[in-house]
């Protein structure tokens, strides 16, 4: 419903954007169109016999997170901000405990 509503909205302007062809709106239609294709075979209980869409989850994940980059811009959310780049900038250092601790395993393990 919500691709419907966005390409009645804005007309041509959903596939071609200021800059030229808008790549992100195509991607979400082409989701939105394989997920309807899916629903469609799995109600005709044919989506055993036929091709597996599983395939394309995680392109619904970027999807989502497409989403969630409207959130960046909007200030309520400034120490929800805050608080996932505090989190990004020390996956690094995770990275390294676990090592670490591998390490320190192995050696017990010894």
């Amino acid at each position: 419903i919500e691709l419907v509503l966005r390409i009645f909205a804005l007309r041509m302007r959903f596939f071609l954007g200021e800059a030229g062809v808008n790549t992100l709106n195509l991607f979400d239609a082409f989701l939105v169109i394989v997920s309807c294709f899916d629903l469609y075979l799995f109600f005709l209980g044919q989506s055993s016999r036929a091709m597996n869409l599983n395939v394309l989850r995680p392109f619904r994940f970027l999807r989502l997170l497409r989403t969630l980059r409207i959130l960046r811009s909007v200030r309520v959310f400034g120490k929800l901000n805050m608080l996932v780049n505090t989190v990004a900038a020390s996956f690094m250092a995770l990275f390294w405990s676990v090592v670490l601790l591998a390490i320190v395993m192995l050696m017990g393990a010894l």
